[in-house]
Parts: C-alpha cells; structure tokens; sequence
C-alpha cells in the first residue's frame, strides 16, 4: 500500500535526461524534437470538477497524541448516539455515518520549495478504505492543486483536481515527468495554466515531502446532501530519511456545496462549524487551532526551510542524462 518512492525518482531521471540532453548531445535532442510531433490529440477534460474552483472551508485543530483516542471517542459519543444539544434545533437535522481511510500523499515542489512559501500544495493522492462509508472510493487516484487562502476568509482555500491516467507507452516528453506524467493527457494544458498564474513552472517540480494518513471521519448530512466531515488525522511524513508524526482535526465543509452556496449558507455552515469547535475545544483544552497546512507544518518538523534547495532529485538527474545519452548512443551503433 504504502509503496516508496522510486518509481518517482525513476521518472524524474528520465525526464530529465529528456528535458535537457539538448544541451549535451545533438542526436537525442532531434530526437525529442520527433518525439513531440507524435503528441495525441488531447482529449476534452470532463466537466464538472476538473480544472474548476473549489473553495475549501476548514477549521484545523492540532491534537495531542495522548489525546486522540479520546477525542475520537466522545465524536462517536456525542454524535452516533444522538445530536448534541447545540445542535438538535438545526433545520433539517443532521445524521451522520462514520469511516476509516488511508490517504498517501505525495508532494512536488520547485528547485526552491516555491509552494511551499506560497502554503499551498500540488500533490498526487492515493486513498484506500478501510472500514465503513465511502468504500465506493477506494483505490481512487487523483492530482490536486490546493492554493492558500481563498478571498478574505482565513479558513479558506482554493483547490483544483485533475484526473490520473497510468498510459502503457510514452508518446510526448511530458509523459516521463514525475509529476505532469501522471496527469491525463487531456488535463494537462489547464494544469499548467493554473500552475503559471502562480508563477511555477510545471516542468521544475520534482517529489518533495511524502505524508500517509490514518484517517478516522465523521460525515455530516442534512437529507441525502453531504454537509461536513470531521477528519481525526494520524499524520506521518518523510523526506530523504526524515521523518516526523503528529495528530489534527479537521472540521471542513463539504466543499461542492459551500462553493456553490450563497454567502448566506455559507454563514449558515459556517456557524455550525464554529460551534462543533467551540465545543471541541471546551472539553479538551489540549487542543489549539493551528491552520498551518500539512505540507508546511510537516516541512518545519523534518527541517525543511522556505527557500531552501531541493537539489538532490537534481544530481539524479545528472545522473539520469549521462545514462540515457549511453543507451541512445547503444541503440544507433547496435542497429548498424
């Protein structure tokens, strides 16, 4: 499940050795040149979803580790075994159902840690189901954008999602990306769009940070409609050997439906928020809101300063360029 990290560094060497064998050997940057011709037509994105705004609406609390079981289990309390009082007027009312996953996220940053001084993210997801609701979704695959702080709202971000496609034979040179690579062909274009408004350019991201979740969840519904999830995140990240671990919750509102509501159902979810956390907090005074994201707080625990260098995919790289030029030098003389 939780495999490492080599098919990544696989691909950016050979991306690398691709992107710049121009430089070095004539033949191989022909070669690319060919390469790029023999682009497929690119398909057209699904509609709803992909490449479109998402606004991200979420309370984050960290939380001891002593405290987490705990925590987890007045959630199931107080909600499994009826509406708390503070909430048993809303209109509709509430009912809830509960599950487990495993979330593997691996990020990619710039040669300087780019996203990471702007809070924001790109990563490609893997989720697993372990027990209860949202089985439908287990194995799902997905690229997500996530950018800080959506409009005036603090507890707000922004986030895109792009469809992943496994293809079995290469056919333009963005495919050997680690990251572009797994996007579908079709997508990429308004991925790249989004990236470049905010000054990264897609072709300089490489894995950076690679965090799993265990993440035990309490869905709210109001009739049929998703209303909000309570997320009790068991967090492990590791980068170049290092590694660190903590305890969050998450209070987020459903995101299609707080985008697509209007100011006033926000302020209407929104207050129902407020007052889960106002509970959390009054019966746990461990907790404290913290609503630095995972990527950055999970950098500052291993050591990993804004603007600092990522050079190591880089020299595998190097590496990578001097191989591929040997192997296309091998394959013209071996067909002589």
């Amino acid at each position: 499940m939780f495999e490492n990290l080599l098919p990544d560094k696989a691909s950016g060497v050979i991306y690398s050795a691709t992107k710049y064998s121009g430089q070095i050997c004539q033949p191989i940057l022909m070669f690319l040149i060919l390469f790029s011709f023999s682009r497929a037509v690119a398909q057209e994105a699904p509609g709803r979803g992909i490449d479109a705004l998402r606004i991200e609406n979420e309370v984050k609390l960290s939380v001891p580790e002593a405290l987490s079981d705990s925590v987890w289990n007045y959630l199931l309390q107080a909600y499994l075994d009826g509406t708390p009082d503070f909430l048993r007027n809303h209109i509709p009312p509430f009912s809830y159902q509960v599950a487990t996953d495993s979330f593997v996220d691996q990020y990619y940053d710039t040669h300087r840690f780019s996203l990471l001084q702007l809070r924001s993210g790109a990563r490609y997801r893997q989720r697993f189901s372990l027990s209860g609701a949202g089985g439908e979704k287990d194995g799902r695959e997905l690229i997500q954008l996530k950018m800080d702080s959506e409009g005036s709202n603090a507890l707000s971000r922004g986030e895109y999602k792009y469809d992943v496609e496994h293809y079995q034979k290469a056919e333009e040179p963005l495919d050997y990306h680690p990251f572009m690579g797994r996007v579908k062909r079709g997508q990429r274009d308004e991925l790249i769009g989004r990236l470049k408004e905010y000054g990264i350019n897609p072709e300089s991201l490489s894995p950076t940070i690679r965090i799993t979740q265990i993440r035990r969840r309490l869905y709210f519904f109001t009739g049929d409609r998703p209303f909000s999830t309570l997320t009790l995140d068991a967090v492990t990240a590791d980068y170049q050997g290092k590694g660190t671990h903590f305890h969050e919750l998450e209070l987020e509102l459903n995101e299609i439906r707080y985008t697509e509501s209007q100011a006033s159902e926000r302020e209407a979810m929104e207050a129902v928020n407020n007052l889960v956390q106002e509970d959390i907090l009054r019966r746990f005074p461990g907790i404290v809101q913290d609503q630095t994201p995972k990527y950055n707080k999970a950098a500052t625990a291993i050591g990993i300063s804004a603007g600092a260098s990522n050079t190591r995919y880089y020299l595998l790289g190097l590496i990578g360029l001097l191989l591929a030029g040997f192997l296309f030098w091998w394959l013209q003389t071996s067909r002589r």
